[in-house]
C-alpha cells in the first residue's frame, strides 16, 4: 500500500510540473500573439520614443516623486530576480562586462541612426 501511494504521489507531482510548463508556454504564446497582432513593437521604435520624449518630460515635471518611485521599484524588482537564490536563471559560465568610454570617438547606432556620439545624446 505504501509503495502504491508513493508512486501515485510521484506521478501527481510529475503531472503538476508538466501542467505548469504547459501553462507557461501558453502564456508566452498568448503574449507573443498580442504583441504581434496589435503591433506593440511600434511603441519601441526610436521614432516613437523621440516623439514621446516631450510627453514624458511633462509628466515627469508634474509627477516627479511618483516617476522616481516607479522607476526605483521596477529597478529593485528586476535586480532582485537576477540575484542567486531568488529564482533568477542567469547561470551562464561565460560573463562579459563591456565598459567603453564613449566620450571620445564613441558612437552608438540603432535603427541605422546615430543616437550617441562623443558622449552626447542626439535624440
Amino acid at each position: 500500500m505504501g509503495k502504491t501511494f508513493q508512486a501515485k504521489e510521484k506521478y501527481n507531482m510529475k503531472k503538476g510540473k508538466i501542467t505548469f510548463k504547459v501553462i507557461i508556454v501558453l502564456i508566452i504564446v498568448a503574449l507573443a500573439w498580442v504583441f504581434f497582432t496589435y503591433d506593440l513593437g511600434s511603441y519601441l521604435s526610436l521614432d516613437n520614443l523621440k516623439a514621446q520624449k516631450q510627453v514624458f518630460e511633462t509628466y515627469y515635471g508634474n509627477n516627479r516623486a511618483l516617476t522616481i518611485t516607479v522607476y526605483m521599484l521596477g529597478y529593485i524588482v528586476i535586480t532582485a530576480f537576477s540575484l542567486p537564490g531568488t529564482g533568477g536563471n542567469n547561470e551562464s559560465a561565460i560573463h562579459f562586462d563591456f565598459i567603453k568610454d564613449l566620450r571620445q570617438d564613441g558612437r552608438i547606432i540603432a535603427d541605422k541612426r546615430t543616437i550617441l556620439e562623443n558622449g552626447i545624446l542626439l535624440i
